[in-house]
């Protein structure tokens, strides 16, 4: 639109210009510009959710490598893979933001439990770092669906029990 806006007015001026100095100039100017489809909305199911992260042992959490992974999902509505190619898969279209309060690799939990914290991992399994962007894996079978994981992760050497619970926001960036 400003693109436009900006030719008009070039025309315009053009025009006073010309009628201004009483020489009969002609000339011409090109406009071009184009209709997007509108981007992808999110389904309210996936708005605010709230994850259920179960009920925990530290001496699960204590165990080398233990995670507990709960899945959730981001579900998309009316979105366009028209353009949707063998070089150029969906993961293409979209690029998600978490963000919210962390601490290094961990979002941080508000929670009375102490010496843990909360990772979120991608449809393939790969983790994804607060504020930093992803690129989704979306299924061709199932296009709408973005599949995550929630992980409770042991970040210290000493676990106390106690309440787990975080806020998380995510922005979907769709192009």
């Amino acid at each position: 639109m400003k693109k436009i806006t900006a030719l008009a007015g070039y025309y315009f001026a053009l025009l006073s210009t010309c009628a201004l100095g009483g020489d009969d100039l002609h000339g011409r100017v090109g406009l071009h510009g184009s209709i997007m489809k509108d981007a992808c909305s999110i389904d309210m199911s996936s708005l605010n959710q709230t994850i259920d992260l179960g009920t925990l042992t530290s001496g699960e959490l204590n165990r080398e490598n233990y995670q507990h992974i709960v899945p959730f999902n981001i579900r998309l509505l009316k979105c366009d893979f028209s353009r949707v190619t063998q070089s150029r898969s969906t993961s293409g279209f979209f690029e998600i933001v978490f963000d919210g309060e962390h601490l290094g690799d961990w979002f941080i939990n508000n929670g009375s439990a102490k010496g843990v914290g909360i990772v979120i991992y991608d449809g393939m399994l790969n983790r994804i770092l607060p504020g930093a962007t992803s690129r989704p894996h979306i299924e061709q079978h199932n296009k709408t669906i973005i599949p995550y994981y929630l992980a409770v992760e042991k970040k210290g050497e000493y676990i106390s029990s106690g309440d787990i619970f975080s806020s998380i926001r995510y922005k979907v960036n769709y192009f």
